[in-house]
């Protein structure tokens, strides 16, 4: 059921895709196993469809973790809200997510949205343990000149 719904979710047909969001809405434990799916949904051109995914992710505590391969290469190819939203369910893997903090730092370096910058940060503190290269990041984000960038990456180092 679960590889139904990540099907319909990456439909073209936008009726297919409003019926498989209610699924989402709805039904969490599918979210959960579909949560990479939803991630493009949330940069979505149709309001509607854009503000159901949105109410499906908010609602998601944590992506399955074996979606984190598929959410790393998600983290490579999107931007703006989708890549909020990708870095957002990585963060929420915590431990869990460490994999994916060679790609959180080359999103950040690619991206000029400051709202994705700040979830990437985010993300990258819910990771108990960090690399090298995630560390050397936020100490760079810790002088930011967008005040809430600066202000994450210094609680990521300090968590």
């Amino acid at each position: 059921m679960a590889g139904d719904l990540a099907r319909d979710l990456q439909s073209t047909d936008a009726a297919v895709r409003r019926q498989a969001l209610e699924k989402a809405m709805t039904d969490p434990d599918l979210a959960k196993r579909a949560a990479a799916q939803l991630v493009p949904l949330a940069a979505e051109a149709d309001e509607e469809l854009r503000e159901m995914a949105v109410s499906a992710l908010e609602s998601l505590e944590s992506p399955a973790p074996e979606s984190l391969p598929e959410l790393t290469r998600l983290l490579a190819q999107v931007d703006g809200d989708a890549l909020y939203w990708g870095a957002t369910l990585v963060g929420r893997l915590g431990a869990n997510g460490a994999s994916a903090a060679p790609a959180l730092v080359a999103a950040f370096r690619r991206t000029s949205e400051t709202a994705a910058q700040e979830r990437i940060v985010w993300a990258l503190g819910q990771m108990p343990s960090k690399p090298a290269e995630a560390v050397e990041l936020l100490r760079e984000a810790a002088g930011s000149k967008q005040a809430r960038v600066a202000r994450l990456a210094k609680e990521a180092l300090g968590s």
